[in-house]
């Protein structure tokens, strides 16, 4: 939600509490929903990573777990 600063800010310029807890619901709610989405990224690359364990050469799954740690890394840092 909304941090601390960014509350006492918004409010100290006379924006009404409502708004600020809808605000503060919808990033929430945006969170969630990015987690979500995370989630179901991470768990599409396990269950590729295990596929490819057994039908692609060791070129290819390198290649793969490569690709997989570096969209690993991008969620993470989008997380922040």
């Amino acid at each position: 939600g909304l941090n601390e600063k960014s509350y006492e800010e918004l409010l100290s310029m006379g924006v009404p509490l409502a708004v600020l807890r809808v605000v503060d619901y919808q990033k929430r709610q945006q969170a969630q929903a990015l987690n979500a989405n995370n989630n179901q990224l991470s768990n599409f690359l396990t269950n590729k990573r295990s596929v490819t364990s057994s039908t692609h050469t060791s070129s290819d799954k390198n290649s793969f777990l490569n690709a997989s740690k570096i969209l690993q890394r991008i969620l993470q840092e989008h997380q922040k």
